[in-house]
């Protein structure tokens, strides 16, 4: 290997370094701004594929007591309507929904 290419992937690592180093103080330094995270729509493929629905009464699969408020992968808050799951990339599901990734939160 010529030192050329050496340089380049030195500099090529720097800079990913740096990227990644300055991500959490954009996010500290844009802390302030407040947006409206999308909500999942149940036309949504991703949804349709995970068979989630808003309110899980409507779901066959469902079991008693199973919705996304009581589910492990929800990451919201539990006092809200609306909250964020980890199964569907930052998009909000309704406490009452349910998919069948469901896992009974502890």
């Amino acid at each position: 290997m010529s030192s050329n290419s050496d340089f380049s992937r030195r500099k090529f690592l720097k800079a990913g370094v740096a990227v990644v180093a300055a991500a959490p103080v954009a996010a500290l330094v844009g802390g302030g701004t407040a947006f409206a995270a999308e909500r999942l729509k149940e036309d949504d493929p991703q949804a349709k594929s995970m068979k989630y629905v808003h309110d899980a009464s409507e779901s066959d699969e469902a079991g008693e007591g199973e919705t996304c408020k009581n589910c492990a992968l929800y990451t919201g808050d539990r006092d809200a309507d609306w909250g964020s799951c980890s199964i569907f990339g930052g998009k909000e599901v309704n406490i009452d929904g349910w998919c069948n990734s469901w896992a009974k939160a502890d």
